[in-house]
Order: C-alpha cells, then structure tokens, then sequence
C-alpha cells in the first residue's frame, strides 16, 4: 500500500507514461539521437562545406553537442545527407526551412521537429 512505503497506480501511471513517451522518441527515425546517429554512421559531415554557409556562432554551438565522429574530412555536405535521408523516408524537409537547415538547426538546439 502507499501508507507502507509502496507505489500507488498513480505513480505506475507516470512511470509507464514516460516509458511509451522514452519508446516513442527511440522509434522516431527523426528524433535527434537517431538523426545524430544515422550522420555518424554515414560518413560524418564536412566541417569545411559548413564553414561557407553558417555562422561560426553556430558552427561553435553544434560542434559541442555531437558525438566524435560526427565530423569527418571526408564528409559529406549536409544537402547530399538531408537528400540521402529523404531517400530513406526520414522525411528532413519542412514548409519553413530547407532540408540541410533543418538538420543543422535542430541538432544545434536539441530537437528535431
């Protein structure tokens, strides 16, 4: 019982809610974790191809929040890994923003949209 120092099905209900909640960002192939993940296993992202388009205040912000191996010198343009995305069906594209900006920017913040 809860009087005893136990669990009421209130506090089950939480802990399975954030459980489906933890499993549904996992399955999202557009979650930030899986987009990361996916650009490290695909030959990283030239830093160079970034550094003509962005500015060094951002470039600066997203080079702390990613892996090793995220950047590479043999990697690719972020265009070529939002096409080859799209490709996949992890659909990058938004009303708003080009695909590669949309990689970019929400790696940089945290989340993918």
């Amino acid at each position: 019982s809860e009087e005893a120092g136990g669990m009421g099905l209130e506090d089950w209900a939480e802990i399975s809610a954030a459980d489906e909640i933890a499993q549904a960002e996992r399955d999202n192939p557009r979650s930030r974790p899986n987009v990361v993940s996916w650009i490290v296993k695909n030959g990283g992202v030239r830093l160079a191809l970034l550094k003509e388009r962005y500015h060094p205040d951002d470039i600066k912000e997203l080079r702390g929040r990613v892996p090793v191996g995220f950047w590479r010198k043999e990697g690719q343009g972020l265009d070529t890994l939002a096409q080859e995305m799209n490709y996949l069906g992890i659909p990058s594209l938004t009303r708003r923003r080009k695909s590669s900006r949309w990689i970019f920017f929400s790696i940089g913040r945290g989340s993918m949209i």
